[in-house]
């Protein structure tokens, strides 16, 4: 059984779900609130999980155990990855 909750929006937060409606994507104006709260409450699952894994990095870097990486770096890594998985078949 759904409860009701009424909330004030703010005009840019009223076009983003107007915005959303005319997509077709949702039903009406409670679906997109409601896949918003759902989207927003797995994000920050998603950031309780790897903050750990953040802070590791994090502290390393402050004791400079890191490797720096160019953009150019990480695309050339990319595509040798690319490369040997096209031979590996």
């Amino acid at each position: 059984m759904s409860k009701s909750v009424t909330a004030k929006l703010d005009p840019k937060a009223v076009r983003v779900i107007k915005k959303q409606l005319a997509s077709g994507n949702y039903k009406d104006a409670d679906d997109v609130v409601q896949q918003g709260i759902f989207q927003l409450f797995s994000d920050y699952q998603m950031m309780a999980r790897l903050w750990p894994e953040v802070e590791i990095g994090l502290k390393q870097a402050r004791r400079g155990e890191f490797v720096e990486y160019t953009a150019d770096d990480i695309k050339r890594e990319g595509r040798r990855l690319l490369r040997a998985r096209k031979k590996a078949g």
